[in-house]
């Protein structure tokens, strides 16, 4: 990790400060020209997810969290791609895909919505091929409590269901008897 460029330090720093004064910061702290400035901290979950597993087990346990959750990232979409496209077209997408994984090595807050994405995903998906019963959909707002408080992408998981809903309004319409 550079810490002359990343950003971990201010996400532990942020989950540290919540620990310790149980609140939200409000104002831009890590600014030295404007340091009062209000500011929404939109991943201040985050910083208290990472501030946990650091004092459990420093940033060997931030590691590894990052890994788990990007390769259970690849792993839910590749076997969303395996069973829809055939194996051969998953293992190419897949392989087009790691190196540019790879590349992202920096513990970010955004490992968080690439999970959560895959999972909405993968829930939707699911549920549309009748694999999952319509209570599990009870599970995505919950998922997006959590998420809007973890990262800025949540808004991904609105997306991935206007896009579901508009594509099963189509089929109801184009397909009905």
């Amino acid at each position: 990790i550079t810490f002359t460029t990343a950003d971990l330090g201010r996400h532990l720093k942020n989950g540290e400060m919540f620990f310790k004064e149980f609140k939200i910061p409000e104002t831009n702290l890590y600014s030295y020209t404007y340091p009062d400035y209000p500011f929404l901290n939109h991943h201040w979950g985050s910083g208290v997810i990472f501030y946990i597993i650091y004092q459990i087990s420093g940033f060997v346990g931030l590691s590894i969290l990052f890994l788990v959750l990007s390769l259970l990232t690849l792993f839910l979409l590749f076997r969303i791609a395996w069973k829809s496209a055939g194996l051969a077209l998953a293992v190419a997408v897949a392989t087009l895909a790691i190196p540019v994984l790879a590349a992202r090595t920096e513990i970010r807050p955004e490992v968080f919505s690439y999970f959560l994405a895959a999972l909405f995903f993968w829930i939707l998906w699911k549920y549309q091929k009748d694999e999952l019963p319509a209570k599990y959909l009870w599970s995505l707002p919950v998922l997006m409590l959590v998420w809007v408080n973890i990262h800025i992408y949540f808004f991904f998981g609105g997306i991935l269901l206007i896009l579901f809903l508009t594509e099963n309004i189509f089929n109801y319409y184009v397909y009905k008897d």
